[in-house]
């Protein structure tokens, strides 16, 4: 056996859950996410969901492509099985996407986690990105 290596087996569930709403120019996203642990002495697993709504606002200020402003609300529990207050917290996002053409996006967005608890301090973000065909 391998200096530093484990014996241990650790069983997985994943489960995920995605609904997407894209007509009339809005855009509605709800992803759910579940795993979960056995035989894991460190954790028995970490869920969260989001919920983004957005609307295509290209047609009212003349633009080419899709130029979308967006809200997003998520929830995060890591380690759900712990006390750990800081393993909970929420997320507020808002955001921009342009969209030139359908398979490239530019991103832009500022957000906060948010720990109800209060133990941590929030968290701003300010994320820039560009995807391709996602």
């Amino acid at each position: 056996k391998a200096v530093g290596s484990v014996d241990q087996t650790v069983g997985v569930n994943l489960m995920e859950f995605h609904g997407s709403y894209k007509a009339n120019n809005l855009t509605a996203i709800l992803e759910y996410g579940n795993i979960a642990y056995t035989d894991n002495e460190n954790a028995d697993g970490t869920s969260g969901y989001y919920l983004d709504l957005g609307y295509n606002i290209s047609e009212i200020v003349s633009c080419n492509g899709r130029l979308i402003p967006w809200f997003r609300y998520g929830n995060i529990q890591k380690d759900t099985d712990m006390a750990d207050i800081d393993a909970h917290y929420d997320v507020i996002k808002f955001g921009i996407s342009y969209y030139p053409i359908e398979q490239i996006t530019f991103k832009l967005d500022y957000g906060k986690n948010t720990y109800p608890d209060q133990e941590s301090e929030n968290v701003t973000l300010i994320n820039m990105g560009i995807g391709y065909m996602f």
